[in-house]
């Protein structure tokens, strides 16, 4: 028989609920268990990335430019060269995302937002924001969002301007993504 990756409530009240005749839980319930505990994760990053991002219009979020390395390891999600992740296990699961990321702009006093974004348009929780006071300066920020993701949900790192429409390049970026049980 398959290994079924349970929720906490399933666990509880289906699998070792209270109450039950002794010996009723068998190799099966406890291999369940075990893979119940396996949780999902996936990252990518990129390195010296030279692809501007184009921002069409101020506060609106786009998807970052240029081209992810994805982790050689990931459980229960996949991840595109364009930083979607994409979980595609079950059950649901509570995720943490985590992003570092290094960018500059071509142009003077921009305040650039980051924010993680769910299914492509929820925005998770606050943004991160930084000021790039000179042009040739580079800014570092780390952004953090959570969601319940269900199978087939995605989440990806977006940007924006909040001065203007200047564009922004990331040059370095590394996401992170990881499931908890619900």
């Amino acid at each position: 028989m398959a290994d079924t990756k349970r929720t906490k409530t399933d666990l509880l009240t289906n699998l070792f609920q209270d109450g039950q005749q002794n010996n009723s839980i068998d190799e099966q319930d406890i291999r369940d268990l075990i893979s119940s505990f396996d949780m999902p994760y996936g990252g990518c990053y990129m390195e010296d990335n030279a692809t501007e991002t184009t921002i069409n219009t101020i506060d609106v979020y786009e998807a970052i430019a240029g081209t992810y390395t994805v982790d050689a390891t990931l459980n229960d999600f996949t991840v595109s060269t364009a930083g979607l992740f994409t979980y595609d296990g079950t059950p649901d699961r509570y995720c943490l995302a985590i992003a570092t990321i290094t960018f500059e702009t071509a142009a003077s006093n921009k305040d650039i937002r980051f924010k993680w974004h769910h299914e492509g348009t929820t925005e998770l929780q606050s943004c991160i924001e930084q000021r790039i006071g000179t042009s040739t300066d580079k800014q570092s920020v780390m952004c953090i969002g959570r969601t319940t993701m269900s199978t087939t949900d995605t989440l990806q790192l977006k940007v924006t301007n909040s001065t203007d429409a200047t564009n922004c390049t990331i040059v370095h970026a590394s996401c992170f993504v990881k499931g908890l049980m619900v």
